[in-house]
Protein backbone atom coordinates (compact mmCIF):
# COMPACT_ATOMS: atom_id res chain seq x y z
CA UNK A 1 0.00 0.00 0.00
CA UNK A 2 1.89 3.22 -1.26
CA UNK A 3 1.02 6.61 0.96
CA UNK A 4 0.86 9.37 -0.91
CA UNK A 5 2.68 12.99 -0.54
CA UNK A 6 -0.43 14.25 0.59
CA UNK A 7 0.06 12.38 3.93
CA UNK A 8 3.16 13.18 4.49
CA UNK A 9 2.39 17.28 6.16
CA UNK A 10 0.07 14.53 8.88
CA UNK A 11 2.96 11.97 9.87
CA UNK A 12 5.39 14.97 10.04
CA UNK A 13 5.89 17.63 12.78
CA UNK A 14 7.98 20.34 11.47
CA UNK A 15 10.26 21.18 14.15
CA UNK A 16 14.08 21.06 12.59
CA UNK A 17 17.66 20.68 14.17
CA UNK A 18 20.92 19.53 12.46
CA UNK A 19 21.78 16.20 14.07
CA UNK A 20 25.68 16.85 14.92
CA UNK A 21 27.07 13.46 13.07
CA UNK A 22 25.33 14.06 9.82
CA UNK A 23 26.54 16.12 7.24
CA UNK A 24 23.29 16.96 5.69
CA UNK A 25 19.72 16.37 6.97
CA UNK A 26 17.61 13.46 5.87
CA UNK A 27 14.66 15.32 4.49
CA UNK A 28 11.15 14.09 4.07
CA UNK A 29 10.97 13.90 0.78
CA UNK A 30 14.56 12.08 1.02
CA UNK A 31 12.91 9.07 2.84
CA UNK A 32 9.96 8.94 1.19
CA UNK A 33 11.58 8.36 -2.54
CA UNK A 34 13.84 5.57 -0.81
CA UNK A 35 10.63 3.90 1.08
CA UNK A 36 8.79 4.07 -2.64
CA UNK A 37 12.13 2.92 -4.38
CA UNK A 38 13.09 0.26 -2.19
CA UNK A 39 9.48 -1.54 -1.72
CA UNK A 40 9.32 -1.26 -6.04
CA UNK A 41 12.72 -2.71 -5.74
CA UNK A 42 12.25 -5.46 -3.59
CA UNK A 43 9.15 -6.74 -4.85
CA UNK A 44 9.98 -6.55 -8.56
CA UNK A 45 13.07 -8.49 -7.69
CA UNK A 46 15.83 -5.88 -8.01
CA UNK A 47 17.50 -6.66 -5.28
CA UNK A 48 20.55 -4.24 -5.90
CA UNK A 49 18.31 -1.20 -6.21
CA UNK A 50 16.16 -2.36 -2.73
CA UNK A 51 19.78 -2.62 -0.81
CA UNK A 52 20.58 0.32 -1.94
CA UNK A 53 17.67 2.25 -0.83
CA UNK A 54 17.33 0.10 2.14
CA UNK A 55 20.54 1.31 3.34
CA UNK A 56 20.11 5.02 2.84
CA UNK A 57 17.02 5.09 4.86
CA UNK A 58 18.70 3.51 7.30
CA UNK A 59 21.85 5.66 7.64
CA UNK A 60 19.09 8.24 7.18
CA UNK A 61 16.58 8.19 10.17
CA UNK A 62 19.83 9.53 12.48
CA UNK A 63 19.83 12.52 10.29
CA UNK A 64 16.07 13.47 10.64
CA UNK A 65 14.67 16.86 11.20
CA UNK A 66 11.29 15.96 11.82
CA UNK A 67 8.76 13.48 14.02
CA UNK A 68 8.68 10.36 12.78
CA UNK A 69 4.99 9.16 13.44
CA UNK A 70 4.14 5.89 13.81
CA UNK A 71 1.68 6.19 11.09
CA UNK A 72 4.97 5.70 8.83
CA UNK A 73 6.89 3.73 11.17
CA UNK A 74 6.33 0.36 10.91
CA UNK A 75 6.41 0.67 6.97
CA UNK A 76 10.16 2.56 6.81
CA UNK A 77 11.17 -0.73 9.38
CA UNK A 78 10.10 -3.11 7.55
CA UNK A 79 11.20 -1.24 4.43
CA UNK A 80 14.73 -1.19 5.42
CA UNK A 81 14.65 -5.05 6.62
CA UNK A 82 13.20 -6.57 3.56
CA UNK A 83 15.44 -4.43 1.16
CA UNK A 84 18.64 -5.94 3.25
CA UNK A 85 17.29 -9.06 3.25
CA UNK A 86 17.12 -9.40 -0.41
CA UNK A 87 20.53 -8.06 -0.52
CA UNK A 88 22.00 -10.77 1.62
CA UNK A 89 22.10 -9.15 5.07
CA UNK A 90 19.24 -11.62 6.58
CA UNK A 91 20.59 -10.82 10.18
CA UNK A 92 20.31 -7.23 10.26
CA UNK A 93 17.27 -7.15 8.44
CA UNK A 94 15.44 -9.66 10.94
CA UNK A 95 16.03 -6.68 13.37
CA UNK A 96 14.79 -4.40 11.92
CA UNK A 97 11.82 -6.34 11.10
CA UNK A 98 11.50 -7.46 15.29
CA UNK A 99 11.47 -3.77 15.67
CA UNK A 100 8.44 -3.32 13.30
CA UNK A 101 6.47 -5.80 14.16
CA UNK A 102 6.83 -4.45 17.94
CA UNK A 103 5.89 -0.99 16.93
CA UNK A 104 3.00 -2.72 14.48
CA UNK A 105 2.32 -6.24 15.28
CA UNK A 106 -0.81 -6.60 13.19
CA UNK A 107 0.77 -6.70 10.13
CA UNK A 108 1.45 -8.73 7.37
CA UNK A 109 2.76 -8.78 4.11
CA UNK A 110 0.61 -9.36 0.94
CA UNK A 111 0.27 -12.16 -1.70
CA UNK A 112 0.88 -9.12 -4.16
CA UNK A 113 3.83 -7.92 -2.42
CA UNK A 114 5.58 -11.28 -1.56
CA UNK A 115 4.79 -14.48 -2.09
CA UNK A 116 4.28 -17.85 0.20
CA UNK A 117 7.97 -18.91 -1.41
CA UNK A 118 9.67 -15.14 -0.89
CA UNK A 119 12.44 -15.10 1.85
CA UNK A 120 11.26 -11.61 2.98
CA UNK A 121 7.69 -13.28 3.53
CA UNK A 122 9.63 -16.49 5.22
CA UNK A 123 11.78 -14.38 7.17
CA UNK A 124 9.40 -11.95 8.69
CA UNK A 125 6.23 -14.76 9.38
CA UNK A 126 9.29 -16.30 11.82
CA UNK A 127 9.87 -13.51 13.43
CA UNK A 128 6.43 -12.94 14.18
CA UNK A 129 5.84 -16.56 15.62
CA UNK A 130 8.90 -15.33 18.68
CA UNK A 131 8.18 -14.43 21.99
CA UNK A 132 6.62 -11.28 21.89
CA UNK A 133 6.63 -8.33 25.34
CA UNK A 134 10.31 -9.37 26.95
CA UNK A 135 11.20 -6.70 29.94
CA UNK A 136 12.68 -3.67 28.12
CA UNK A 137 16.36 -2.57 29.04
CA UNK A 138 16.62 0.69 30.74
CA UNK A 139 19.09 3.07 31.53
CA UNK A 140 19.28 4.56 35.55
CA UNK A 141 19.42 8.23 34.90
CA UNK A 142 16.59 9.92 33.65
CA UNK A 143 16.01 12.25 30.08
CA UNK A 144 16.89 15.95 30.01
CA UNK A 145 14.31 18.42 29.14
CA UNK A 146 12.27 18.10 26.38
CA UNK A 147 9.64 15.69 24.90
CA UNK A 148 11.34 12.33 23.66
CA UNK A 149 10.04 9.58 20.95
CA UNK A 150 11.10 6.01 20.79
CA UNK A 151 9.93 4.95 17.25
CA UNK A 152 7.85 7.43 16.97
CA UNK A 153 6.11 7.37 20.24
CA UNK A 154 6.17 9.02 23.75
CA UNK A 155 8.65 8.19 26.52
CA UNK A 156 8.81 9.10 29.28
CA UNK A 157 12.07 7.07 30.66
CA UNK A 158 14.89 5.77 28.76
CA UNK A 159 13.54 1.99 27.42
CA UNK A 160 13.98 -0.21 25.17
CA UNK A 161 14.03 -3.46 23.80
CA UNK A 162 17.33 -4.99 23.37
CA UNK A 163 18.60 -6.78 20.44
CA UNK A 164 17.39 -4.24 17.86
CA UNK A 165 17.40 -1.04 16.62
CA UNK A 166 15.33 2.19 17.53
CA UNK A 167 14.90 5.79 16.23
CA UNK A 168 14.93 8.17 19.10
CA UNK A 169 14.59 11.49 19.03
CA UNK A 170 13.99 14.45 21.15
CA UNK A 171 12.05 17.73 20.51
CA UNK A 172 13.88 20.32 22.70
CA UNK A 173 14.44 23.62 20.67
CA UNK A 174 14.20 21.41 17.28
CA UNK A 175 14.01 17.78 17.10
CA UNK A 176 17.31 15.63 16.60
CA UNK A 177 17.41 12.01 15.78
CA UNK A 178 19.76 9.22 16.69
CA UNK A 179 19.55 5.50 15.81
CA UNK A 180 20.45 3.55 19.21
CA UNK A 181 20.72 -0.32 19.11
CA UNK A 182 18.61 -1.51 22.36
CA UNK A 183 18.58 1.26 25.21
CA UNK A 184 22.10 2.03 23.86
CA UNK A 185 20.44 6.10 24.50
CA UNK A 186 22.95 9.21 23.46
CA UNK A 187 24.50 11.17 26.11
CA UNK A 188 23.13 14.01 24.90
CA UNK A 189 19.56 12.94 25.88
CA UNK A 190 20.57 12.12 29.35
CA UNK A 191 21.21 13.88 32.52
CA UNK A 192 24.70 13.54 34.11
CA UNK A 193 25.55 10.87 36.26
CA UNK A 194 26.77 13.27 39.26
CA UNK A 195 23.15 14.82 39.05
CA UNK A 196 21.16 11.47 38.46
CA UNK A 197 22.50 10.27 41.87
CA UNK A 198 21.79 13.61 43.69
CA UNK A 199 18.28 13.28 42.55
CA UNK A 200 18.11 9.51 42.95
CA UNK A 201 19.29 10.59 46.89
CA UNK A 202 16.33 13.35 46.91
CA UNK A 203 13.90 10.65 46.04
CA UNK A 204 14.94 8.10 48.43
CA UNK A 205 15.32 10.25 51.34
CA UNK A 206 11.78 11.62 51.08
CA UNK A 207 10.46 8.27 50.43
CA UNK A 208 12.00 7.30 54.03
CA UNK A 209 11.62 10.76 55.57
CA UNK A 210 10.61 10.36 58.81
CA UNK A 211 9.25 12.97 60.87
CA UNK A 212 12.42 14.02 63.34
CA UNK A 213 12.00 14.74 66.91
CA UNK A 214 11.98 18.36 68.31
CA UNK A 215 13.33 19.63 71.54
CA UNK A 216 11.20 21.31 73.55
CA UNK A 217 12.06 24.11 76.13
CA UNK A 218 12.04 21.78 78.72
CA UNK A 219 15.02 19.73 77.19
CA UNK A 220 12.69 17.22 76.32
CA UNK A 221 12.50 15.41 73.05
CA UNK A 222 9.32 15.48 70.85
CA UNK A 223 8.75 12.54 68.73
CA UNK A 224 5.89 13.18 65.91
CA UNK A 225 3.51 10.07 64.76
CA UNK A 226 4.24 9.40 61.61
CA UNK A 227 0.83 7.69 60.23
CA UNK A 228 0.75 5.40 56.73
CA UNK A 229 -1.27 7.26 54.04
CA UNK A 230 -2.95 3.58 53.96
CA UNK A 231 -4.48 4.16 57.58
CA UNK A 232 -6.61 7.84 56.22
CA UNK A 233 -9.62 5.55 54.51
CA UNK A 234 -9.42 3.14 57.93
CA UNK A 235 -9.49 6.25 60.58
CA UNK A 236 -12.94 8.01 58.31
CA UNK A 237 -14.10 4.42 58.15
CA UNK A 238 -14.03 3.70 61.76
CA UNK A 239 -15.14 7.04 62.51
CA UNK A 240 -18.21 6.23 60.69
CA UNK A 241 -18.70 2.37 62.21
CA UNK A 242 -18.28 4.54 65.72
CA UNK A 243 -20.92 7.17 65.04
CA UNK A 244 -23.16 4.47 63.99
CA UNK A 245 -22.72 2.90 66.97
CA UNK A 246 -23.96 5.85 69.07
CA UNK A 247 -26.87 5.93 66.86
CA UNK A 248 -28.16 2.43 68.07
CA UNK A 249 -27.14 3.51 71.29
CA UNK A 250 -29.53 5.78 71.45
CA UNK A 251 -32.09 3.70 69.82
CA UNK A 252 -31.79 0.92 72.64
CA UNK A 253 -32.43 3.93 75.56
CA UNK A 254 -35.86 4.54 73.42
CA UNK A 255 -36.63 0.78 73.60
CA UNK A 256 -35.44 1.02 77.19
CA UNK A 257 -38.23 3.80 77.78
CA UNK A 258 -40.70 1.80 75.78
CA UNK A 259 -40.18 -1.44 78.30
CA UNK A 260 -40.92 1.10 81.17
CA UNK A 261 -44.07 2.11 79.74
CA UNK A 262 -45.26 -0.44 78.92
CA UNK A 263 -47.93 -1.86 81.78
CA UNK A 264 -50.51 -4.68 80.25
CA UNK A 265 -49.49 -6.75 77.68
CA UNK A 266 -46.78 -9.70 78.56
CA UNK A 267 -45.92 -9.93 74.63
CA UNK A 268 -44.98 -6.50 74.39
CA UNK A 269 -43.22 -6.45 77.21
CA UNK A 270 -40.87 -9.46 75.78
CA UNK A 271 -40.40 -7.80 72.38
CA UNK A 272 -39.32 -4.43 73.83
CA UNK A 273 -36.95 -6.55 76.00
CA UNK A 274 -34.84 -8.40 73.22
CA UNK A 275 -35.11 -5.50 70.94
CA UNK A 276 -33.43 -3.06 73.81
CA UNK A 277 -30.79 -6.06 74.07
CA UNK A 278 -30.35 -6.27 70.59
CA UNK A 279 -29.48 -2.76 69.91
CA UNK A 280 -27.51 -2.42 73.23
CA UNK A 281 -25.60 -4.95 72.40
CA UNK A 282 -24.93 -4.40 69.15
CA UNK A 283 -23.96 -0.58 70.13
CA UNK A 284 -21.29 -2.38 71.95
CA UNK A 285 -20.04 -4.58 69.32
CA UNK A 286 -20.29 -1.92 65.98
CA UNK A 287 -18.51 0.54 68.81
CA UNK A 288 -15.26 -1.85 69.63
CA UNK A 289 -15.43 -2.28 65.31
CA UNK A 290 -15.57 1.35 64.96
CA UNK A 291 -12.58 2.24 68.04
CA UNK A 292 -10.74 -0.74 66.56
CA UNK A 293 -10.70 0.15 63.12
CA UNK A 294 -9.51 3.93 63.78
CA UNK A 295 -6.89 2.77 65.96
CA UNK A 296 -5.32 -0.13 64.38
CA UNK A 297 -3.63 -1.16 61.16
CA UNK A 298 -1.78 -4.00 59.49
CA UNK A 299 1.03 -3.16 57.21
CA UNK A 300 1.99 -6.02 54.77
CA UNK A 301 6.12 -4.94 54.12
CA UNK A 302 7.37 -8.33 52.22
CA UNK A 303 7.16 -11.65 53.73
CA UNK A 304 4.28 -13.01 55.53
CA UNK A 305 2.58 -11.22 57.93
CA UNK A 306 2.54 -11.99 61.50
CA UNK A 307 0.42 -10.62 64.60
CA UNK A 308 2.21 -7.80 66.22
CA UNK A 309 1.38 -5.07 69.54
CA UNK A 310 2.37 -2.20 69.67
CA UNK A 311 1.83 0.52 72.22
CA UNK A 312 2.66 3.85 71.96
CA UNK A 313 2.40 6.43 75.35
Amino acid sequence: MRTSALLIGLVFSASVSHASDCEAPYTIDDLLGDLNTAEFAAQDGDNDTAVQAARRLQDGLGCLQERLMPAIVGRTYRTIGAGLIVGGDEDRGSEWFRTAIEVDPLFDFGIEEFPDDHPVRIVFNKIKQEPQGADPESVSRPFREGKHFLDGRNLSSPQAQPGRPHLFQRDHEGVKSWLIEGAAFPEEALVDEAAALAAAKKEEKKKDKKKAPTSRDDGALAVGRTRPPEKIPLIIGGAVVTLGSAAMFGGAILTRQRFEDIKDSEDDLRSARVMTNRLHMGSIALFAVGAGTTTWGVIIDNGTPMPHISVKF
